[in-house]
């Protein structure tokens, strides 16, 4: 869903890729970056810092979002990139969620429900992709929704401290969808 709005901020994402191509910087370093903040969040939240942890997982976020874009502009496109991305992907989301849950802050169940849901989300996408499929933009729970979602939820608490068990609960919900969304659209061009 993020996805196709992406595309009306590619231009800014552009530009930042470009000062950081200027800065010197390589897209990996920006994957391995964004890992490191979302292990960092996942450290906020098991301290009961939520609000600083939302707020490094939305810059995680945003890392994550220009690494492509920095590969294409230094013509660093390379297979092994998109295969680290995708890992550093899986491992910060489960370091995320696994913070929350270890933190307390949501019940078992929903952090349990929201890991395996977004681990499953992309599984399927990488799967599809295999058979030659392409799913992004396929599903209301991408990455990048799942990653406003928390870091939204996580700044929320100081006015209403459910926020981020409500968080966790919708990213589950909207993961299992997107899982339904995207076997659905698989099935139907198979």
């Amino acid at each position: 869903m993020l996805s196709k709005l992406r595309e009306s901020f590619k231009g800014l994402l552009e530009g930042v890729a470009k000062l950081a191509y200027q800065a010197g910087l390589k897209p990996n370093w920006l994957t391995l970056g964004s890992l490191a903040l979302m292990i960092a969040a996942a450290a906020l939240y098991i301290c009961l810092i939520p609000v600083l942890a939302g707020a490094v997982l939305l810059l995680a976020g945003f890392f994550d979002s220009i690494d492509g874009a920095l590969a294409r502009i230094s013509g660093h496109v390379t297979k092994f990139g998109s295969f680290l991305d995708s890992t550093c992907d899986r491992l910060g989301d489960a370091f995320a969620i696994c913070g929350v849950v270890v933190a307390g802050l949501c019940r078992l169940e929903w952090g349990l429900a929201a890991l395996v849901g977004s681990l499953i989300v992309s599984y399927v996408r990488a799967r599809s992709e295999s058979l030659g499929l392409s799913l992004a933009g396929v599903g209301v729970g991408e990455r990048a929704e799942r990653i406003l979602v928390l870091g939204s939820a996580s700044m929320l608490v100081p006015l209403w401290p459910p926020a981020i068990e409500l968080g966790v609960a919708l990213i589950a919900i909207l993961c299992a969808i997107t899982i339904a969304q995207r076997v659905s659209y698989v099935y139907k061009r198979l």
